[in-house]
């Protein structure tokens, strides 16, 4: 709403990509509601802040008093690339919890794969006949290979 009544284009443009990495925020939250601390920190330590700022640049530009005008604009600018710096970080911030759930999910695999005497575990997919074959007999070791001499036999 406050980004509509600012007239400057470059002030206005800094707002869009501001509100554009804020709503990447919102969508992926929106997906990973595990997320959802992430963006309340950041709406209640950024979003009255940002409001203040747009209202009181809102005001000033209205003013007419083309010296604070120059000055505001500079300083808006300035703020809302902070701003849309802080958003992508913490949409980033966000996804990173996820990611290190994948390596700890990943390690936590592996490592149950290697107590089931997995110890070759290929990081190549098996296509799947061989993979129901082998699923069972990790390897080819002297117990298994005594098996089938008293099957031959």
């Amino acid at each position: 709403m406050l980004t509509k009544q600012v007239r400057d284009p470059a002030v206005k443009a800094e707002a869009n990509d501001f509100i554009a990495a804020t709503k990447d925020l919102v969508q992926y939250v929106t997906r990973d509601t595990s997320a959802y601390p992430t963006l309340r920190h950041y709406i209640t330590v950024y979003g009255e802040q940002t409001e203040k700022l747009l209202r009181s640049y809102v005001d000033v530009e209205s003013s007419g008093a083309r010296d604070q005008i120059a000055t505001a604009r500079i300083e808006t600018i300035e703020v809302l690339q902070v701003l849309e710096q802080t958003a992508a970080g913490e949409l980033s911030r966000a996804v990173s919890a996820k990611t290190l759930g994948i390596t700890a999910d990943s390690d936590a695999i592996q490592r149950l794969a290697r107590m089931d005497g997995y110890d070759d575990v290929a990081p190549s997919p098996v296509p799947s006949s061989d993979a129901d074959e082998g699923r069972h007999a990790p390897s080819q070791g002297p117990a298994h290979q005594s098996d089938q001499k008293t099957d031959a036999q």
